[in-house]
């Protein structure tokens, strides 16, 4: 199997072991409310989904991977006679983020810091509106 194939096949072996794992899981003994879920307790969430592979480069492949199924579900989408099928989407939208959240803890950042210093940059490049 060539390498290209390997990371291919470490890619769906994630996503596969964190659906089992998220399937037959236990619930959990501290209840975690949906409307105060943080940014922070997802990349946990994870991570906890994580095998113990945790190759840098397999996850942002995963990434580019994902976000690439994004953008073939909103070109599908936009075919005459056709509607974005928001259900996957939601979906594939959720898979980028997992990749993102273990990455991120890959190299020891915090998602919901990411989030908030992105939203700050946004906010001072386009203070004046434009």
């Amino acid at each position: 199997m060539s390498t290209d194939n390997n990371v291919v096949q470490l890619e769906f072996d994630y996503i596969n072991n964190a659906r089992e794992i998220m399937d037959n899981s236990e619930p959990e003994d501290e209840y975690i409310d949906d409307s105060d879920f943080t940014l922070y307790e997802y990349q946990m969430a994870a991570i906890n989904t994580l095998g113990p592979d945790r190759d840098p480069r397999s996850l942002a492949l995963g990434v580019g991977g994902e976000a690439g199924e994004v953008m073939e579900i909103i070109k599908k989408g936009f075919r005459p006679g056709k509607e974005v099928d928001v259900a996957h989407l939601k979906e594939e939208i959720g898979d980028v983020l997992w990749y993102l959240a273990v990455l991120a803890d890959t190299y020891d950042l915090d998602l919901e810091e990411i989030a908030l210093d992105n939203i700050d940059k946004l906010e001072r490049r386009y203070a004046n509106g434009s």
